[in-house]
């Protein structure tokens, strides 16, 4: 049997132990909590069957990447493995802080992608109030530029091939760079790793 911890890991500090009427029969648990680590789950809830993994919001679509790890890779069977391709492509972490890694890139990452396209298309729409472009037109958009380029090295090459000397491109292009973009979405994602690993060491607040 297999039991979800689907719960913000501030109310497993405070309520953890109430979960353990659900563990009498020694289910193995399946974690979906930030910050969390199996140590302090195996603690709470006197159980050596834990599994971390860090899915996104996209799961219930079937098109989560889903990160998981446990130090007991028995655990990670063909059952729990058909259970977890339900939620779409899995990965599995070579150690605990890859979870917290997945946590900023995978678990978070489908927020910070959606406001930078969100941004882009309320710009674009902006500036052209009497041509109306549509939402469709600007979602289609990402879509082709993703469909042309499966890598870095390829979207580097994109910028490249349509960028011209003094154009309309390159003007827009070293806006960006002169803004630092690269900057940002780096701190971004490294603050919301840090914060998965400030999670794990914070002390429950007092009730």
């Amino acid at each position: 049997d297999y039991i979800f911890l689907l719960i913000r890991p501030d109310v497993f500090k405070k309520i953890g132990k109430d979960f353990l009427i659900f563990t009498e029969n020694n289910p193995t648990i399946i974690s979906c909590m930030a910050g969390i680590s199996i140590k302090s789950i195996s603690q709470t809830l006197n159980s050596k069957k834990v599994i971390r993994i860090m899915p996104n919001v996209m799961a219930k679509k079937s098109l989560s990447q889903t990160y998981v790890y446990s130090k007991n890779k028995k655990l990670l069977n063909s059952n729990f493995r058909s259970l977890i391709n339900s939620f779409g492509s899995v990965i599995f972490a070579n150690s605990e802080d890859d979870i917290n890694v997945a946590t900023a890139v995978f678990g978070s990452g489908p927020a910070f992608i959606a406001h930078i396209i969100n941004s882009y298309m309320i710009a674009a729409k902006k500036i052209s109030r009497k041509t109306k472009i549509k939402d469709i037109e600007l979602i289609e958009l990402f879509q082709n530029v993703l469909a042309l380029n499966n890598n870095s090295r390829e979207l580097e090459k994109f910028v490249m091939s349509i960028a011209s000397k003094k154009g309309t491109t390159q003007a827009g292009v070293n806006y960006l760079k002169s803004q630092n973009i690269k900057k940002m979405i780096s701190t971004t994602l490294d603050r919301a790793y840090k914060r998965a690993k400030e999670i794990g060491v914070e002390k429950k607040s007092p009730k």
